[in-house]
């Protein structure tokens, strides 16, 4: 009787240290997925002269910034696809026994963009070395959403006043397109002059204070509850690298959202010294 007791115990703090370790994966893993949103893909085939893929080649992605390489190697079908890379410029190279070593410089991978640049490999010895300029595709082949992604060259030379309120990045959501509003981050609720933007903000014909704002792949909650209160980005506009307008046929990760996405990506660190005084 005894010697079953202790086996139940046994087994009972063997089925709960199986539990916890199952949730704290889940957790793990969940946090993985949230996180994704302000990641880029760089993919594509790789060819010979003749069109035929060519599989096993050592693929390369290297930022261009920070000298960091993304290494994969492609596929039965020729494909190669490097994920999660920071929104940045880019160096892809790719190289296999009996061809030319390729080069492409100058691919941009902007925030939670799937960029399409094939290769196209030359016979020959890998110690020569083919190079390729100018940029991938602009085509959105890999996905059917909506966006437009804005740099933060282009956040700096917009024109960013504002009366009574703070200066935000995230106004100029309502310069790109489907998105329609008026008013402030601040003022009353009742569709006035004066009104609450995110209460009036609405993203290709969405119910408005729908649509989700990010940072750095992270959602920005909100003490009302509602989405889309342009006052939560607390970021100065000369820290944001760009920002991404999802409007329309957002992918998987935008799931929760019902009026599109804003996923905005401060600036990272680099190899050259750099920063701004305001």
């Amino acid at each position: 009787m005894a010697q079953c007791e202790q086996d139940l115990r046994s087994l009972k703090r063997t089925l709960i240290s199986l539990l916890t370790g199952s949730f704290l994966l889940a957790g793990l893993l969940a946090g993985s997925v949230w996180a994704q949103v302000n990641r880029g893909t760089l993919t594509g085939i790789v060819t010979d002269p003749s069109g035929a893929a060519i599989p096993g080649v050592t693929v390369s992605v290297i930022n261009q910034a920070t000298g960091v390489a993304t290494t994969v190697r492609t596929s039965s079908a020729g494909v190669y696809t490097a994920p999660q890379l920071l929104p940045s410029t880019y160096t892809l190279t790719a190289e296999a026994k009996g061809f030319k070593k390729y080069e492409q410089r100058g691919i941009v991978v902007g925030v939670g963009e799937d960029v399409r640049a094939d290769v196209l490999m030359v016979i020959g010895s890998n110690t020569e070395l083919v190079q390729v300029t100018g940029q991938a595709a602009v085509l959105q082949e890999e996905n059917a959403q909506l966006g437009n992604v804005v740099t933060g060259q282009e956040v700096e030379e917009l024109p960013l006043t504002s009366v009574g309120d703070q200066r935000t990045p995230a106004s100029f959501m309502m310069l790109e397109p489907g998105v329609t509003g008026r008013g402030g981050p601040g003022g009353a609720s009742d569709g006035g002059p004066g009104s609450n933007q995110y209460m009036t903000m609405s993203t290709s014909g969405s119910i408005v204070s729908s649509t989700t704002i990010k940072l750095d792949g992270g959602d920005l909650p909100t003490a009302s509850g509602f989405e889309g209160d342009l006052a939560s980005l607390q970021v100065p506009p000369d820290a944001i690298d760009q920002f991404n307008m999802v409007a329309v046929n957002g992918s998987a990760e935008y799931g929760r959202s019902a009026g599109g996405t804003a996923s905005f990506q401060v600036k990272s660190g680099t190899n050259q010294i750099h920063g701004t005084a305001y």
